[in-house]
């Protein structure tokens, strides 16, 4: 069945805000509510749309609700991380029906990863006795740039030996049926989840121009403006790891000196507290180094909490320059809220107090005075529900 761009929008409309009245769907689609009543009708005979009965009335005669028909298919959902892939299986509407998570390393390549993420959809299927053929939809978010069209990846700063793969070729080849596959950078499907959990919520009206930043072995965010993903005209936009702060700094993945992400991101972090443990500045460092070679983030966000305070300046001083870098994109797109996430994002609370000192201090005070510097309301399940609303949106037509 062939969608109308009424049919297509109202199919959208009810995966961003849930089950709706026939006056909600009017008023969100700017239809009339005849011609709504006509779209519901032939959405319903194709098996698009369920009636799930009467809403509470305020006073007045009770409306009937209607929802994307949760019968209709499945949907596959992947977050790739550099080290943690997380799969999601869900219905149409976004309900979870299973979840797996599995570690991996994308410096082992592109085959080694996608056998993997090949295996774990089988086993997600199978766990929940769904057949392949009840699939009908799949995307995937990536810690890269994607060409915009081709789904490419493009010079990866991450993911050494993963340039001009193609995931969705890799798919039409590696799944037992023909499933449509979209591919997208991992903090644009953050900041997509974060936007259809806003629109699910009361805060719906307030997150229409925002930003969502991932903290990790990598730094990117994800730019909403005006209700819709920001990607650039060529797909790169947000790759904010690499706006330059100290030309005569290290040399960062990209092959450029002193960017945000090599001043600033995981590598920079454990740089600094394995020096502060060698220097004798912290003895929390130092025993670990007596016992293995390298500290983890794990290491540095129990150093904080214990009240390690070389722990803490490193972390805060990283608030800091990450703040810097946002108070500039700050005076530029004046969003209603910045949401951190990320592997660093909880590592400890001068993270998030450090990036707030630098946004709040250097950005204009127009852009600051309501603006919301916070934690992402997903959590770590940010960039897996954006994938999933990815994966139905593509799906329903919209991009």
């Amino acid at each position: 069945m062939k969608l109308s761009d009424e049919e297509q929008k109202v199919l959208q409309t009810l995966l961003w805000y849930g089950p709706l009245s026939k006056q909600h769907l009017a008023a969100h689609t700017h239809l009339s509510r005849s011609k709504v009543g006509q779209v519901l009708e032939d959405l319903a005979s194709g098996g698009w749309i369920v009636d799930i009965g009467q809403q509470e009335s305020s006073g007045g005669r009770k409306a009937n609700l209607y929802s994307l028909n949760p019968g209709l298919g499945y949907l596959i959902g992947i977050d790739l991380g550099v080290s943690e892939v997380k799969i999601a299986l869900a219905d149409t509407s976004l309900n979870i029906v299973g979840m797996l998570s599995h570690p991996i390393e994308t410096r082992a390549g592109a085959g080694v990863v996608m056998a993997t993420v090949a295996r774990l959809i089988d086993d997600l299927l199978k766990q929940h006795s769904i057949k392949p053929e009840r699939l009908i939809s799949l995307a995937m978010g990536v810690p890269s740039p994607i060409e915009r069209g081709t789904g490419l990846l493009v010079s990866p700063p991450v993911m050494p030996n993963w340039e001009g793969f193609s995931i969705q070729e890799y798919f039409v080849h590696r799944l037992a049926v023909p499933v449509p596959v979209y591919v997208d950078n991992d903090t644009n499907l953050m900041a997509l989840g974060e936007l259809w959990n806003a629109r699910r919520t009361s805060e719906g009206e307030k997150f229409e121009s925002f930003m969502v930043l991932k903290l990790s072995t990598g730094i990117g965010a994800g730019i909403v403006i005006a209700g819709n993903i920001y990607r650039g005209a060529f797909g790169g936009a947000g790759e904010i790891g690499h706006i330059p702060l100290d030309p005569e700094g290290p040399r960062c993945n990209c092959g450029q000196t002193g960017c945000l992400e090599v001043m600033a991101g995981a590598r920079a972090i454990l740089r600094s507290a394995t020096e502060a443990g060698q220097r004798g500045q912290s003895e929390f460092f130092a025993h670990i180094l007596k016992e293995r070679d390298q500290l983890t983030v794990t290491d540095v966000s129990q150093a904080a909490s214990e009240g390690d305070s070389a722990a803490n300046a490193i972390i805060q001083a990283a608030g800091l320059k990450i703040g810097q870098v946002l108070a500039g994109l700050t005076n530029v797109l004046c969003p209603s809220h910045i949401l951190i996430g990320g592997e660093l994002a909880h590592i400890g609370p001068l993270m998030l107090a450090g990036i707030r000192q630098s946004v709040y201090g250097r950005a204009m005070p127009l852009a600051t005075r309501k603006l919301i510097v916070d934690y992402t309301r997903l959590g770590d399940n940010a960039g897996l529900m954006g994938s999933l609303a990815y994966s139905m949106l593509s799906y329903l037509g919209q991009d």
